[in-house]
């Protein structure tokens, strides 16, 4: 599926929950993957229970990222919820682009190639509406 603009647009009302989802769950099992590590025990109940939550956590994640991608997009930065959403236009190349979207921000207002260079660019005042 390409998104124009205004339909990424009004995609994020399901793209922002997921993608909130998806952060909140990574750096909590960022958080617990370090207290595991700390511990470095192994064969109490404790380790256990970690254990059993990064596998829950690892399991959710793993879930969120599979509903982006059956709508087209891709999650570019865990940590910060950046996402790549394919937008119907090419570029000047004639290569796919995508329109660029991080968890806090009202709209889409960047694009990136993501055959070319790695940082998100801001999209002509025209396409922004």
């Amino acid at each position: 599926m390409l998104y124009t603009v205004e339909e990424a647009n009004a995609a994020l009302a399901h793209i922002g929950p997921i993608v909130g989802d998806l952060v909140r769950e990574f750096l909590e099992l960022r958080r617990i993957g370090r207290q595991r590590r700390a511990l470095m025990d192994g064969e109490s109940d404790y380790d256990k229970a970690l254990k059993a939550r990064i596998d829950l956590k690892s399991a959710r994640i793993e879930s969120f990222i599979k509903e982006l991608n059956q709508i087209g997009c891709k999650i570019r930065d865990l940590e910060i919820g950046l996402v790549d959403i394919p937008y119907a236009c090419l570029s000047d190349s004639g290569r796919p682009m995508c329109l660029s979207w991080k968890l806090g921000e009202r709209g889409i207002s960047h694009w990136i190639d993501p055959g070319g260079f790695r940082e998100r660019a801001p999209l002509p005042r025209a396409d922004t509406t």
